[in-house]
């Protein structure tokens, strides 16, 4: 039976995308230490789509990719070498694959920016597009968060306080930096146009977001409000540089891949507030 390769199920975005394609009727298969790693700290095990997921070891992952065993590869960048090092095989396997696979690599913008190798990796996979006809194509993701995100993101830090404050804790005042209003986006979401990506009629490269933009002092209010607080003596933010433009064009967005978010603004810091003591038991 064909299965789908996803390359990145530990991860909130590989685990997500795992279910969704789970719920569809689709076999998977990972690398071995995808999901074989502590249950506790492993999205896959978390969101309870481990035992669904066939494990590949690493030493034979470039000879199933060239053996055509996959007509699907999701790859979730990351900066770790072992991520690094799975993705860098896929690439080079399919290019000398006897039945083309379709693929998508999918990368978080920040890391884009602050990764030279990730960077390096999207490049290889448009050299496969453009210079060798192959369907591989990139997905580069504006921030998102879900229960399952990064303790130690924006929206976590934000969410965590405020959580932990309306229970009680005293705490010191969070120093926020205001770059300008951002896009803001609900992982779980974000996967279902990750997912439509390889079935397009062409492999492109693709700007995923919700094409709703929130301030940090906008998402700061609504999280505080969710608990019933005010977040003016538990919260500084100060005027940074201003960050690079997150503009989204939600209309061409559906229109080339037939996606739109459905979750952004209040309703996303309603959703992440009440996943925050989730996270914090975590």
């Amino acid at each position: 039976m064909a299965r789908t390769l996803i390359l990145g199920t530990d991860g909130a975005v590989g685990a997500y995308l795992a279910r969704l394609l789970d719920a569809r009727g689709l076999a998977l298969a990972t690398m071995v230490g995808d999901t074989g790693g502590d249950a506790a700290a492993d999205a896959s095990h978390a969101l309870g789509i481990a035992d669904s997921i066939d494990g590949i070891a690493a030493a034979d992952l470039a000879g199933e990719i060239a053996a055509g065993a996959f007509p699907v590869i999701h790859a979730i960048a990351a900066a770790d070498a072992a991520r690094l090092a799975a993705i860098d095989s896929a690439i080079a396997a399919m290019a000398v694959a006897a039945t083309p696979a379709r693929l998508c690599l999918t990368v978080d913008r920040d890391l884009l920016a602050a990764s030279p190798a990730v960077r390096d990796q999207v490049r290889r996979v448009v050299a496969l597009r453009r210079d060798h006809g192959h369907f591989a194509g990139t997905a580069i993701l504006h921030a998102h968060d879900s229960r399952l995100g990064p303790g130690d993101s924006l929206s976590a830090c934000i969410t965590g306080t405020a959580f932990r404050l309306s229970k009680g804790e005293v705490l010191p005042p969070l120093d926020l930096v205001e770059t300008g209003p951002r896009d803001w986006g609900w992982t779980p979401e974000y996967v279902d146009a990750i997912s439509r990506l390889p079935a397009q009629a062409a492999a492109a490269d693709f700007a995923i977001g919700s094409g709703h933009a929130l301030s940090v002092a906008d998402f700061t209010a609504h999280a505080f409000e969710f608990f019933g607080l005010d977040p003016q003596p538990h919260v500084r933010i100060t005027t940074g540089s201003a960050a690079a433009s997150d503009t989204i064009d939600r209309a061409a967005l559906k229109a080339r891949i037939g996606w739109s978010a459905s979750t952004f603004g209040r309703d996303l810091v309603r959703a992440l507030c009440e996943g925050a003591g989730d996270r914090a038991a975590g």
